[in-house]
């Protein structure tokens, strides 16, 4: 090794090698794992402490995810555009905990929503359509007979027979 190599590994102590354990001391991926379905009231309330959650607002999910809170199905499309949220590209506040299906119903994804929030009644949508195609179709019928093209006259031609004029 030559001596400026030797300079920069000297300039690297072994723990900022290896790592600082306070730097990584955050949460590791066992420790965002469910716990077992409670039972018992205080497991409950402790399960509702640990996802941030009002006591009374606390259900675990049915569906086998062990102590994970049961969330409403609100998809990203639904949540309010002009709120300020905390973390607006996932519309999230702080502490909010995350939905068990957040991959499937985030904003660029599946509306789960679509049919609460559709806006215009199905009958009224159906007579919207019939009255456009209506409104293209009857004109068109209506007017047809008064053609754009130019009219045509029968040909003159200078006298009856053969009347080529070659130089």
């Amino acid at each position: 090794m030559n001596g400026v190599s030797l300079k920069l590994l000297k300039c690297y102590k072994l723990p900022n090698i290896l790592g600082n354990p306070s730097r990584t001391a955050a949460h590791w991926n066992k420790d965002w794992m469910p716990g077992p379905y409670p039972v018992t009231p205080e497991q409950r309330l402790a399960a509702a402490k640990k996802y941030n959650l009002l006591p009374e607002e606390y259900e675990p999910d049915p569906n086998g995810y062990g102590d994970y809170p049961k969330l409403p199905d609100i998809s990203g499309d639904t949540k309010d555009n002009n709120y300020n949220w905390d973390f607006p590209e996932i519309k999230k506040d702080y502490g909010e905990p995350m939905h068990v299906k957040a991959n499937i119903i985030s904003e660029d994804r599946y509306d789960i929503n679509h049919n609460e929030k559709q806006q215009i009644h199905p009958l009224k949508q159906t007579a919207m359509y019939i009255g456009v195609l209506l409104g293209l179709f009857l004109p068109y019928h209506f007017l047809n007979d008064m053609k754009t093209s130019l009219p045509h006259a029968k040909r003159h031609y200078p006298a009856d027979g053969v009347h080529y004029k070659y130089p």
